[in-house]
């Protein structure tokens, strides 16, 4: 499978996961009693014979159809608050573009990461993923980030630093005489880039992002010379990409 080829398989998944996410999202409705009383909030079950109703989070309330003479609904979509601090799991899905010596390249980052959110706007975390540079790669990785807004749309920076784990074997553009043998040791990361995350009901948050990604990777080789002495060439490069990003945060 080429790489232009995952690009446009991922994208299509996207939207449809987002328009899925969004079709979703829960409604505030008012409810009108017989006795003229009108209750706001959010239904969150609906049985043969009772609404349960969210009216201000954690608080429900529960009602007898009985005494119900008709539900409204709004003329447009309101969300209810979200929750922006505590535990959140996120996917990331992006493209890392940049030179090389065979000139412009892209490659594919899948991640999934582990956070906490804090009231002070701070989250910290820890996650891995795959990624394909000339290696694949298992990045392994502690990340924090920093929303200077408590808003629906916020914008955020974040910044990730670890190291990455190669699972396969890198082929460099070095040619010497004799037979060469070597190891792939992968290498540490960093990334640092700003982004927005477009919040929906219980604290869901679409995320897009852009960002700068430096990545390293060592390569151990053993080459054996035609006179039969040998020795080791430790090649070290650096990939240095930009990142495209698209995400899901998930409570």
């Amino acid at each position: 499978m080429n790489m232009s080829y995952k690009t446009f398989l991922i994208f299509p998944l996207l939207v449809l996961t987002v328009s899925g996410a969004f079709a979703q999202i829960p409604v505030k409705q008012t409810v009108v009693l017989k006795d003229g009383s009108r209750i706001t909030g959010t239904i969150i079950s609906d049985s043969s014979g009772y609404f349960k109703i969210r009216v201000a989070k954690p608080s429900n309330i529960v009602l007898n159809k009985n005494i119900i003479a008709s539900v409204e609904k709004p003329d447009k979509l309101n969300f209810a608050p979200p929750d922006y601090d505590g535990y959140n799991l996120k996917f990331t899905a992006g493209i890392l573009a940049g030179d090389s010596e065979e000139g412009n390249v892209h490659s594919l980052s899948i991640r999934m990461s582990n956070n906490y959110r804090f009231r002070k706007r701070f989250e910290a975390g820890a996650g891995t993923g795959i990624e394909m540079f000339k290696v694949v790669l298992i990045p392994a990785y502690a990340s924090f980030s920093y929303y200077p807004f408590r808003s629906r749309v916020a914008p955020y920076f974040w910044f990730t630093g670890g190291y990455a784990f190669a699972i396969s074997e890198y082929e460099p553009n070095y040619n010497y005489y004799g037979d060469n043998s070597g190891k792939t040791k992968g290498g540490f990361l960093f990334s640092t880039g700003a982004g927005m995350a477009l919040y929906s009901w219980r604290g869901n948050a679409v995320t897009m992002g852009i960002g700068y990604r430096l990545q390293r990777i060592k390569y151990s080789q053993q080459v054996i010379y035609y006179w039969h002495e040998s020795s080791v060439r430790e090649i070290i490069t650096n990939f240095k990409r930009f990142e495209i990003n698209f995400g899901f945060i998930f409570r």
